[in-house]
């Protein structure tokens, strides 16, 4: 049996086939708009059955996901939910939030957040970064 690529468990030997749909990052402070942000990614895994119908673009959208961070930098609370489910919610005033869970696919997401933009650091360091699979979803078509 041969293994596609868009099957929904990821795996080491599997290639897991993700595109990006929107990133966006807002400042919703109510006194200080920079104090609370809220960071949203959304992502999606197309859909296998279009695609072996001979569809394209649109047509072969398929399950999307989102992730969104809260955070108030100035209290320190932060929130991180997929999908509408909060998968954490804690407080802490440092510079930078690491989150790490596998999602109901099996796939390694890891939310990566700065308070400021790094500087001095690795070419392609972000601000703010989700990888899926240990690929950035700016990286993603």
């Amino acid at each position: 049996m041969m293994h596609s690529p868009y099957n929904n468990q990821a795996s080491p030997m599997q290639q897991v086939f993700v595109y990006q749909v929107e990133f966006n990052a807002i400042a919703t402070g109510k006194i200080i708009a920079m104090s609370k942000r809220q960071i949203r990614w959304r992502y999606g895994f197309p859909n296998q059955e279009a695609i072996d119908a001979g569809k394209s673009g649109t047509e072969c959208r398929g399950e999307e996901h989102e992730v969104t961070l809260v955070w108030s930098v100035s209290s320190g609370k932060r929130m991180i939910m997929s999908n509408g489910k909060q998968l954490f919610i804690g407080m802490n005033k440092s510079n930078t939030i690491e989150n790490q869970w596998i999602d109901t696919r099996g796939n390694d997401i890891r939310l990566i957040a700065h308070m400021t933009p790094p500087v001095n650091s690795p070419l392609g360091s972000r601000q703010y970064e989700l990888l899926i699979n240990g690929k950035s979803s700016f990286s993603l078509p």
